[in-house]
């Protein structure tokens, strides 16, 4: 991108002109994030470029353990994992097993053996869901793991606080359970700390899943106190939420707009990587719709989630050149919206306006979620969203009042522009849940 001049926001004394400094290049500083999925495609060339072109880089090898004995030629999941990683190498794409709930077993040395001969071996995928007494089982794993395949990522997903073991006092059982992890698990892991969480917002009729917020915000403040990288489930599947009984009434059709706020809302809490459940149907769950069907066929899924992706890819190197500091909401009118009560409790993630440098004053006609941003040098990054359901089919527009800036850096869809900003004050126009991100600078 083209150098922008940005002034310190010190000023000297009266007449004396503001110094000025580049705005640093994020296109050299930034990286890309990780996109995953699960429900894999099928071990084929074919299979494997419809894939990658919906604009992921990574994939889960979800269930590909107990799959493998589909395949004559497969004797073991190595045999299966070697079909996977070869692709993995032709397609440029981050392979990740998954041993599913091996909580008492390590790898076999046929397993490490292929995970060494593939540069698109990542890391493993040891536990999905884990309860918390399966804590210390997995803690056993790690050392020997990070001894057979140094350099690679151990991976476990965890619950959301809606499960029922969380039932009674939300709140505190949950973090408890997050923060168990961490000092259990976590703590031995000596390579990448990850640490994810899935919570999916969409599963009935109604408006989205009150504790979504607050899932973020735990998986965020935990992430950020033991410096993991943290990793969001992203929901783009129609399922049964009644039991698997196949009425059609139970499902929720999603829309490209409710896998887009999913998105930008994750990245407005800081998260480092994200996957998708599902892009292929898997688990035996009452799946009617993913990205592609049980053969590999397209649906409309798979083009929202390939644009949504296409503006992560985009965006990727500007959202990596920051450091997350926390989350600010906004609302309009006195009343609390419910989705930001729990939230509300994690008071050490929350800013408000009065902690920010750039910002003097922000004021919004509906509801809205601010991850809160830092560059290494130092200027502030704010990632807006409207966080609206997509059956409000809900604009929003957020009054921003600046301490010194005269111009805005804003991304919007993948897309950087400059815009003007006059007298200190710029109107910011968001779109059904839409997520822009914006960087405030005097030029």
């Amino acid at each position: 991108m083209a150098a922008l001049m940005l002034s310190l926001s010190a000023f000297g004394g009266c007449g004396t002109k503001p110094e000025t400094k580049e705005l640093p290049d994020y296109d050299k500083t930034g990286t890309d994030i990780m996109i995953s999925s699960w429900g894999c495609p099928k071990p084929n060339a074919e299979e494997f470029q419809i894939y990658k072109e919906c604009g992921f880089n990574a994939m889960f090898l979800t269930q590909v353990n107990s799959y493998y004995d589909g395949y004559p030629d497969c004797k073991d999941p190595a045999d299966l994992w070697e079909k996977y990683l070869t692709l993995g190498d032709e397609f440029g794409l981050d392979i990740y097993p998954h041993m599913h709930n091996a909580y008492q077993a390590d790898l076999s040395q046929k397993m490490v053996d292929t995970a060494k001969k593939h540069p698109s071996y990542a890391g493993m995928h040891w536990a999905d869901e884990p309860a918390p007494d399966k804590f210390g089982d997995i803690a056993a794993r790690v050392p020997a793991y990070e001894s057979a395949l140094p350099g690679t990522t151990f991976c476990v997903n965890l619950l959301p606080s809606y499960s029922v073991l969380f039932a009674e006092d939300k709140i505190t059982s949950y973090q408890n359970y997050i923060e168990s992890y961490c000092k259990s698990v976590l703590s031995l892991v000596e390579g990448e700390k990850y640490l994810s969480v899935d919570s999916y917002p969409i599963v009935q009729q109604g408006l989205y899943c009150m504790d979504y917020l607050f899932d973020l915000g735990v998986l965020a403040k935990y992430a950020k106190k033991y410096d993991a990288n943290s990793h969001m489930c992203i929901q783009s599947i129609m399922w049964d939420n009644e039991g698997g009984n196949g009425n059609s009434d139970h499902f929720r059709k999603l829309t490209e707009e409710d896998i887009r706020i999913q998105v930008y809302t994750s990245l407005a809490f800081g998260i480092h990587s994200l996957s998708y459940f599902t892009y292929a149907p898997c688990g035996g769950m009452e799946v009617e719709k993913s990205c592609v069907d049980a053969e590999g066929n397209k649906t409309e899924y798979y083009d929202y989630v390939k644009t949504v992706n296409r503006e992560l890819n985009d965006f990727s190197k500007i959202y990596t050149s920051f450091t997350w500091n926390g989350v600010m909401t906004l609302k309009e009118g006195n009343r609390v919206p419910a989705a930001f009560m729990s939230l509300n409790e994690l008071t050490d993630i929350l800013y408000t306006v009065e902690d920010l440098d750039s910002v003097a004053s922000a004021a919004a006609n509906g509801n809205v979620v601010c991850g809160v941003f830092e560059d290494g040098e130092k200027n502030e990054g704010f990632l807006f969203v409207n966080y609206a359901d997509s059956k409000e089919n809900k604009k929003v527009t957020i009054d921003l009042g600046f301490t010194a800036a005269n111009k805005l850096l804003v991304v919007r869809k993948g897309e950087k522009t400059i815009v003007d900003v006059k007298n200190k004050q710029y109107s910011l126009e968001l779109d059904m849940c839409e997520g822009v991100f914006a960087v405030p600078y005097v030029g």
